[in-house]
């Protein structure tokens, strides 16, 4: 999971899009996510919401260059659930999967 741990605070580094928290007792940062391991689940804070009950990525200006690619990174993971903070809750991998493809969500 190392791979998945950046520091820093209100900059994407890299390619990746948010910083990983490997820990559940440690918090979430903005547009970050927490990997739970023992329940092969990824728990976002603001990558991705789920208007409606669909599982969408937020727009970014860097959408194809840095979300899509540090997202389609956490397929690694045998994640079986994806919990979000805004919309719908809880998804599975195929709704995780079927977000990837979907154009990001933009609120104007």
């Amino acid at each position: 999971m190392d791979r998945y741990i950046i520091k820093g605070r209100g900059k994407h580094r890299g390619k990746y899009l948010c910083w990983a928290l490997t820990a559940p007792e440690q918090k979430a940062t903005e547009d970050g996510f927490v990997w739970l391991p023992e329940q092969r689940t990824i728990v976002f804070a603001d990558a991705l919401t789920a208007p409606e009950g669909e599982l969408r990525v937020w727009w970014t200006p860097w959408h194809e260059q840095r979300v899509l690619p540090a997202l389609r990174e956490l397929l690694d993971l045998p994640l079986e659930r994806v919990i979000v903070s805004h919309g719908d809750p809880v998804h599975d991998r195929e709704a995780f999967e079927r977000a990837l493809e979907l154009p990001p969500l933009r609120v104007d």
